[in-house]
């Protein structure tokens, strides 16, 4: 049984133990990070397209907020000092591990909103989106595709 979407895949786990993996995830079972809310921000977080930031950065400057931004990408062009960039690495492993790390980081200066570019729709960023439902579990807002592309 899966307890919860991780950096291994059901199918490199199915090509081991050589047995179906059922994939309905929505378990009874007590574990960590099985549950619908883990490390999750204060500042509101904001899962987005890099077009859709780039937007919301514009306003958030004209109102002379602090904002962070977790991307994939290096900055477009400067911002001011109310601008906070956490670039992230471009493999899912990496971005994982990092996540929460980055999330607390970002947080202690209390941003008006952590705004974060959405991760690839596949494997294996399943596990990344996982943890970024968690996140912003209640208090924030999840832009995101809801079906996993395989």
């Amino acid at each position: 049984k899966i307890l919860r979407l991780g950096v291994i895949t059901p199918e490199q786990i199915n090509s081991i133990v050589n047995c179906i993996i059922a994939d309905d995830l929505n378990l009874t079972t007590r574990a960590p990070g099985a549950m619908k809310s883990h490390y999750a921000p204060h500042s509101p977080l904001h899962v987005l397209s890099f077009e859709k930031i780039s937007v919301m950065l514009d306003q958030f400057q004209l109102e002379n907020k602090q904002v962070a931004v977790v991307s994939f990408q290096k900055k477009k062009k400067e911002f001011d000092e109310n601008i906070i960039w956490i670039l992230m690495p471009q493999d899912a492993k990496e971005y994982a591990r990092l996540l929460y790390a980055k999330l607390r980081e970002v947080d202690t200066v209390m941003s008006a909103a952590i705004l974060i570019e959405e991760p690839p729709n596949q494997m294996p960023w399943f596990a990344v989106h996982d943890r970024l439902k968690k996140a912003a579990f209640k208090k924030s807002i999840l832009v995101m595709k809801t079906e996993m592309i395989p």
